[in-house]
């Protein structure tokens, strides 16, 4: 999905997750963008003062890093979030949050925390951190009774394996309100 069109996605348009369609689950510097795309839709801003003086000081790491002019703050795209200061790249702590959304209610936290390759206390932190499940669910797949923990090695095996296929607008919004936190 080009990223210049994440702003201007109407319809529902929904996707299977596949390294083609969804890339920005495979790649943390594809997230990376998906998030500034999202989070900086009118224009990058300090999270701390909201102002719009801002410079870049370091474009070497995955998250760039800016500076603000009149507070001189340093932040990121995953600033004042609920992804910051998370040590786990962005990609597998989007499919955590996915995966926790999708299975709260039929998984134990201890389930969600091996599929997802973290620990016992990461997965109940950032299930803690995601707030209330949406109404509109934008993953789509087999009834939740169907999908077997045991047969995946981890979260991207599992959509996968399983044919989950993403509500393009419905995740964003989902996104958008993580942004917010």
């Amino acid at each position: 999905m080009p990223y210049d069109s994440i702003r201007h996605e109407a319809k529902s348009v929904v996707v299977e997750i596949s390294r083609r369609e969804t890339d920005f689950l495979y790649d943390p510097s594809a997230t990376a963008r998906v998030i500034r795309a999202l989070r900086w839709e009118k224009g990058n801003f300090c999270p701390r003062c909201k102002t719009t003086a801002v410079k870049r000081i370091n474009t070497f790491f995955v998250n760039e890093l800016f500076q603000c002019s009149a507070c001189n703050y340093n932040f990121n795209c995953t600033s004042g979030t609920i992804f910051q200061g998370s040590k786990l790249p962005l990609n597998r702590h989007l499919l955590l949050l996915m995966a926790s959304d999708l299975f709260c209610q039929t998984w134990s936290i201890r389930d969600i925390a091996i599929i997802g390759g973290v620990s016992e206390r990461t997965a109940k932190l950032q299930i803690e951190k995601r707030g209330q499940p949406p109404q509109n669910h934008y993953l789509h797949g087999p009834y939740l009774s169907e999908v077997r923990r045991d047969d995946c090695s981890s979260m991207l095996d599992l959509f996968e394996r399983n044919a989950f296929s993403v509500d393009m607008p419905l995740f964003l919004d989902r996104l958008r309100n993580w942004l917010r936190m």
